[in-house]
């Protein structure tokens, strides 16, 4: 879960005009064949504004790929790269601690509230 949090916050911004731009393809043959090419399988899967935000680790290797499955059929490269790894304790204990110390602030001592993301087709 941290990872898949991780991994919104870092393109979220960036989805929408990276799907744009990129070519979609059949979404069932390129996540076969990222397995094969690379030894990535699905992570995360978290809906988005624009569609669904699909994480693909290859955990021994560190390799990733990030797509946004618009539609049912398609799949569109947001981005890649190495060296994935899950976020350490010492960072999240760092930022509850700065979260839990910030006066204006109001953090429940849960995980947070649910959203949803407008415009999604699903």
């Amino acid at each position: 879960m941290i990872r898949f949090a991780a991994a919104v916050a870092a393109c979220l911004l960036f989805v929408a005009p990276a799907a744009a731009e990129s070519a979609c393809v059949p979404w069932e043959q390129t996540l076969v064949d990222i397995y094969l090419d690379y030894g990535e399988l699905p992570t995360s899967i978290g809906v988005v504004q624009g569609g669904v935000l699909i994480l693909t680790v290859n955990p021994e290797t560190g390799t990733f790929t990030v797509f946004i499955q618009p539609n049912e059929d398609m799949v569109c490269f947001v981005g890649a790269g190495e060296h994935w790894s899950d976020a350490s304790q010492a960072i999240i204990d760092n930022i509850l601690d700065k979260a839990h110390k910030t006066p204006s602030s109001n953090v429940p001592e849960h995980q947070g509230t649910p959203r949803t993301p407008g415009g999604s087709m699903l």
